[in-house]
């Protein structure tokens, strides 16, 4: 649906506008011809052989040396487990290698610097998301002129999440270099 009749479900000006310090103009904030090319660019490296792949390979391996032990643990002891966050970490680690080879290691390990990436980029969708919420949208903008209340902790998190992305598009770079 999506695929032929994009057209049909644009994001919009608006959306665009107040996500782009958070996504940029990447895949899930653009529309028309930026949307299309980003599209067939991201096809090539998520396609369906590719996604079971890795589902087959690193989700099992994640279930098996990290959920699973928790969940036994957990049983063991009869703990009381908070099931969102885990299954949020959970995810959050599978997303992460996903799309950039990497273990942000929330969900088992230490996961500190993972953990850290993890809470910024929860605040930043979400704060980001309450810009659509202001009874006066206007609010947003002056907040972010000023860099006060919710602005202010958006770019703290927003710079967490893009120092994250800028280190490993950096250590890419460098090993690229090294071969």
């Amino acid at each position: 649906m999506l695929k032929t009749n994009f057209d049909n479900y644009p994001n919009g000006d608006r959306f665009i506008a107040l996500l782009q310090d958070f996504l940029g103009r990447g895949i899930f904030n653009s529309d028309g011809e930026l949307w299309k090319v980003q599209r067939k660019t991201a096809s090539y490296e998520f396609n369906t052989k590719s996604l079971r792949h890795f589902v087959m390979e690193n989700v099992t391996v994640e279930i098996n040396t990290r959920l699973i032990p928790i969940l036994t643990r957990a049983s063991e002891t009869a703990s009381v487990l908070d099931l969102q966050d885990i299954l949020e970490r959970f995810a959050f680690d599978n997303i992460c290698k996903l799309a950039f080879n990497v273990d942000p290691g929330c969900l088992g390990g230490d996961g500190t610097s993972g953990a850290e990436f993890m809470r910024a980029f929860e605040d930043a969708a979400s704060l980001s998301f309450e810009r659509f919420m202001y009874a006066i949208p206007v609010m947003a903008k002056i907040n972010k002129f000023l860099n006060i209340g919710p602005e202010r902790r958006l770019r703290n998190a927003i710079k967490t999440v893009h120092e994250f992305a800028d280190d490993i598009i950096q250590s890419r770079a460098e090993q690229k270099v090294e071969k």
